[in-house]
């Protein structure tokens, strides 16, 4: 509210209403700003009170995040010297680990060899033992020669030295019968036979590959050898003169096969089993 300028120089008197509403205006407007300034001190208190509350509760914020941080650090710091104590016990049992590993290594190369010998010893006994073994099996067979007349229903039989048999087999390959390797295999049967067959008399010759446990190798070699020895009796006249080859391959059972079970096949050659010769495991 506007306060109402007294008269201008000249102008006329105010009257004494003029002047009490004059006054009374002046005391209005004067209540009114007191009313304003009043109001414009409370909203300051009001700021100031406001402003204090937010700084005493930032110092608060900054003082917990300051001892969450101090906390936070003491930790981190209590972590690295766990991790250090950590670290130098595990370079402790790494070093005893490494020392035991030596240790280790040394040992099994001392097992290495050890079994590397024993493997040796072994291979060797095995060789001997399977030697004595085809020794005892060809010793037997020579002294039971019943079983191979019986085998083949021979009516006469006899050993056939390895001498003539060396004898035919070289001079067959002189004369280009057979080829020199095939008279070289005939030549190293284990042993022979001579006999004749009962229903006609004709000779017989048994080439026999012996072993305590017939193998598919044994078999074949029969075969071979038969075959060659055949060949040469075919060039030098008839079965009924000269006579005929046959495979035999004797010893105490035919050996399984470890992968399939299976036992060698015989195909046309003949089995003699020595059912005692199991004595020679001994």
């Amino acid at each position: 509210m506007t306060t109402p300028a007294p008269p201008a120089d000249g102008a006329e008197p105010m009257t004494l209403d003029e002047i009490r509403d004059l006054l009374a205006q002046t005391a209005k407007v004067s209540a009114e700003n007191a009313r304003a300034i009043a109001e414009m001190r409370e909203a300051e208190a009001e700021r100031a009170t406001r402003h204090d509350r937010e700084m005493t509760e930032m110092r608060a914020a900054n003082a917990e995040r300051a001892a969450r941080h101090d906390r936070e650090i003491a930790e981190i710091r209590a972590l690295q010297t766990e991790n250090a104590r950590a670290m130098a016990e595990m370079r402790v049992s790494q070093e005893r680990l490494d020392r035991r590993f030596g240790r280790f290594r040394e040992s099994h190369r001392e097992t290495r060899s050890s079994v590397a010998e024993l493997c040796g010893e072994q291979r060797h006994t095995s060789n001997d033992v399977s030697t004595l073994k085809g020794w005892g099996m060809e010793f037997l067979c020579e002294r039971r020669p019943g079983d191979f007349a019986r085998a083949l229903k021979l009516s006469a039989i006899e050993l056939f030295p390895h001498s003539k048999m060396l004898s035919i087999a070289m001079d067959a390959a002189e004369r280009g019968i057979v080829h020199g390797s095939d008279a070289s295999d005939l030549s190293s049967g284990d042993f022979y036979f001579y006999g004749q067959r009962s229903e006609d008399d004709v000779p017989v010759y048994m080439i026999v590959q012996a072993s305590f446990a017939v193998s598919r190798r044994d078999v074949k070699r029969a075969s071979a050898q038969a075959e060659t020895l055949e060949t040469i009796l075919r060039y030098e006249g008839p079965p009924e003169e000269t006579g005929i080859a046959l495979p035999v391959v004797a010893g105490t059972r035919l050996r399984v096969d470890p992968d399939t079970g299976a036992t060698p096949a015989l195909w046309e050659v003949t089995f003699v089993q020595l059912v005692n010769g199991d004595q020679l495991t001994a």
